[in-house]
């Protein structure tokens, strides 16, 4: 074993033996986890492994010198309960590096206050926010590393809180191992959020992953398992093919095997598809919750070819 590879599973070991454990749900900043891109939602965010494109902001920093032109990514998701979550992702190619910028919003809405006795006593909003910068590099022959730092805020009507975090990423490229790639990924290393009196950590997560493509590259296959600090691993697994230079259908499959939480109607399974128009691509996802409802997500890639400048 080489020391590039050497240095990446001691890594992996020492950030899974120090990662902090919590409670289910006793984690701040819950947004966090709410991805990033119609295609990687369609895939069952099965995507730590892939991280091609200007998502890759998000889901692993070690992905962005894939990227060959300057993209940016831009998402709208009407979320449960009536909120609203957007991110961007944008990346500059820097010879064989990159660096990139990635924000986060969530919008809670409006929400009623009421007294003791059940009388509304006005409203209040609630929001959260997260902004970051991103770079990748090349460490060795097919592996790169990936770094974001990034600013944390929430308010809750005239109450606000924030801390600083950073995500850690590494892929290896099929080059390495034939047809595949893998990928591994810590997010949200860093200090809790502080409202008053009370202090809860970062919804730290470790996420790895493998795909690889079939039948002339048509087909991507992925699979991830990500285990967060505060909830059961997960199971992530996507397909997407190419109709055509044109034309994408998506599909995927997640699901958290410990959770107790228990939902009838259809859950688990992801859908969507992605239209290419010149320099834009247009995904969708459809990602359903079974009785708690479903969420679509709409997002935009836009790549600038320079060279045509």
């Amino acid at each position: 074993m080489n020391h590039p590879i050497k240095f990446i599973v001691g890594l992996a070991i020492t950030v899974a033996l120090t990662l902090p454990l919590h409670a289910a749900g006793t984690s701040s900043a819950q947004f966090l986890k709410m991805g990033a891109g119609a295609r990687a939602a369609a895939m069952g965010d099965a995507f730590v492994s892939v991280a091609d494109d200007a998502s890759a902001t998000y889901w692993n920093p070690a992905g962005l010198n894939q990227v060959k032109v300057p993209e940016l990514s831009l998402m709208q998701a009407n979320a449960l309960v009536q909120t609203q979550y957007q991110f961007l992702g944008a990346v500059i190619p820097v010879h064989h590096d990159a660096i990139g910028l990635v924000i986060q919003r969530m919008d809670y809405g409006t929400m009623d206050t009421y007294s003791a006795d059940d009388v509304n006593t006005g409203n209040f909003n609630a929001g959260s926010m997260a902004a970051g910068l991103c770079a990748s590099f090349d460490i060795h022959p097919g592996i790169t590393l990936g770094l974001t730092g990034k600013y944390i805020g929430e308010t809750i009507a005239s109450k606000s809180a924030n801390t600083y975090a950073a995500d850690i990423g590494v892929l290896l490229k099929e080059r390495l191992f034939n047809r595949f790639n893998f990928g591994f990924v810590v997010q949200n290393m860093g200090g809790k959020l502080k409202f008053l009196d009370q202090s809860e950590s970062l919804p730290q997560i470790i996420r790895t992953g493998i795909s690889t493509r079939f039948f002339d590259r048509h087909l991507l296959a992925s699979f991830d398992y990500s285990i967060p600090n505060d909830n059961a691993g997960s199971i992530h697994a996507g397909l997407e093919f190419n109709v055509n230079s044109l034309f994408i259908l998506r599909g995927g499959y997640q699901a958290t095997p410990g959770n107790s939480l228990k939902v009838d109607g259809i859950k688990n399974i992801t859908a969507g598809m992605g239209l290419n128009i010149g320099v834009i691509g247009i995904d969708y996802a459809f990602v359903p919750y079974g009785d708690l409802g479903q969420i679509h997500r709409i997002s935009a890639l836009l790549k600038f070819n320079t060279s045509n400048l």
